[in-house]
């Protein structure tokens, strides 16, 4: 027989004697709810506790929103995308606006240039590379 102490959350205790094997159980019991105690205030504090010490969540409407730093990256990839065209040769950059935003064909734009269709597709070729190696 073995003494077990009972705590309660008003601070009060309860000392009973329990068989050896009913002690090992509720001490096993109480290690584990010690243990599952240790991992949610390691994982996770409570808006209270980091209150009182301090720390200041951030506001939702504040600039480091989900939204905001989306808008940001695409702005800053749109910043990189217009350095690499201002990169461009006037060729290339004829070329790159003939295929994409004029939507003609390689085969017609090498035909108007008197060239094979694969001399345009390896400038393409160039254009896009230089997109992948600034991008």
């Amino acid at each position: 027989m073995k003494e077990y102490t009972y705590y309660f959350n008003d601070g009060t205790t309860s000392t009973v004697e329990v068989s050896d094997e009913l002690y090992e159980i509720l001490d096993m019991l109480d290690k584990k709810e010690e243990n599952n105690n240790r991992k949610n205030t390691r994982r996770h504090s409570s808006y209270e506790w980091l209150e009182e010490n301090g720390i200041e969540i951030a506001d939702p409407n504040s600039d480091f929103t989900k939204e905001n730093i989306e808008n940001k990256k695409s702005e800053e990839k749109s910043n990189q995308v217009n350095a690499v065209i201002i990169s461009l040769t006037p060729n290339q950059y004829n070329l790159l606006d003939a295929v994409y935003y004029g939507k003609q064909k390689v085969i017609d734009i090498a035909a108007e240039k008197s060239v094979v269709q694969s001399a345009i597709s390896n400038q393409l070729n160039r254009i896009k590379n230089k997109f992948v190696k600034l991008l």
